[in-house]
């Protein structure tokens, strides 16, 4: 299987990387990368025999690496326990490396990957129970302005994000000072 052209059949035309939970030790930081899909059982069977040969290789099963999480008993979500945790930056260079694709899980029309699995399940918990992006007025302001004026767009909550501002500054000195 060609994993870059496997990923590019599931893409429909959105990808995002977000950045939550910024602790003081940023290394520890909550990321996401996020796509809709094109066509979720399609999705579905590629991402499943993308893992089915990985596990043939290690001698596993393709259910050692899926787990269901229950949202307050409610609905359930199969979390996969994803092998390639630096694919993101591998398929789509530099600007993706931040994102580490350790866990996935389907939801609605898109395929979400975090670095943690309790970060997923947050994400789950957020999405139907919480208080979604989406829902922030602020958001909904900057998203309105920008439109489709842009192919990236970048979106910091500055009052949550000053660790991770302070990481990019440090980051970007280093390489402008090597």
């Amino acid at each position: 299987i060609n994993f870059k052209e496997t990923f590019q059949a599931m893409v429909n035309n959105e990808i995002i990387v977000a950045v939550t939970g910024i602790p003081a030790e940023t290394i520890q930081k909550t990321t996401y990368f996020i796509f809709d899909v094109n066509g979720k059982s399609k999705t579905e069977n590629l991402l499943d025999s993308m893992l089915y040969n990985y596990a043939l290789r290690k001698n596993q099963m393709l259910e050692d690496f899926k787990s269901v999480y229950s949202l307050n008993d409610k609905k359930d979500f199969t979390i996969i326990e994803f092998p390639f945790p630096s694919f993101p930056g591998i398929w789509l260079g530099k600007p993706f490396y931040t994102a580490q694709a350790k866990y996935a899980v389907f939801y609605k029309d898109f395929l979400v990957f975090c670095n943690t699995e309790s970060g997923l399940q947050n994400y789950l918990y957020n999405m139907e129970e919480g208080d979604p992006l989406s829902a922030d007025n602020r958001f909904k302001r900057v998203r309105s302005n920008t439109g489709n004026k842009s192919n990236i767009s970048s979106y910091i909550n500055v009052n949550r994000s000053l660790n991770l501002t302070n990481e990019l500054v440090r980051t970007i000195k280093t390489f402008y000072l090597s």
